[in-house]
């Protein structure tokens, strides 16, 4: 992620760092803003977590396992996408808007179908936030809100 390519709530990602070579808009929610705003931002870097503060993912699956109590192994970000998207159609996001969000390839409808989903993505990606947001407090969710009202 880097600086220049945040706009607002938006980040845009160039097709250049994206696996299927698609540019990609990836709305950022309040949690996403807030953990992004707690990043210095140094002239010296134009990301805005460089990979010295990245290192590797072994300190977050040991936390995570710990924290949760759950054996996890060979932790990778995927598993934090693959989480999220369940989660997200678990509380009737449509699969569609889903795929957007991850930006997976469009079948031969997506080569016709131009629209950016950005409300969609947006509103799935607010209730994904309430939701993370309850976990990580551990209050119960209670009623999931359905993605169509």
């Amino acid at each position: 992620m880097r600086w220049q390519d945040i706009e607002g709530d938006w980040w845009t990602i160039p097709g250049e760092f994206v696996k299927n070579g698609q540019g990609h808009r990836a709305y950022l929610n309040e949690t996403s803003q807030s953990i992004v705003a707690s990043v210095p931002k140094t002239q010296d870097s134009e990301w805005v977590f460089p990979p010295a503060l990245m290192g590797d993912y072994r300190h977050v699956s040991r936390r995570i396992a710990k924290e949760s109590r759950a054996a996890i192994e060979d932790f990778r970000g995927h598993d934090l996408r693959r989480t999220a998207a369940s989660y997200m159609t678990s509380a009737g996001v449509p699969r569609l808007v889903v795929k957007r969000i991850l930006n997976h390839s469009a079948d031969i409808t997506g080569v016709y179908d131009r629209y950016s989903y950005d409300r969609e993505k947006k509103k799935a990606l607010d209730q994904w936030n309430r939701r993370l947001r309850a976990i990580r407090l551990k209050q119960r969710v209670g009623k999931v809100i359905r993605f169509g009202r």
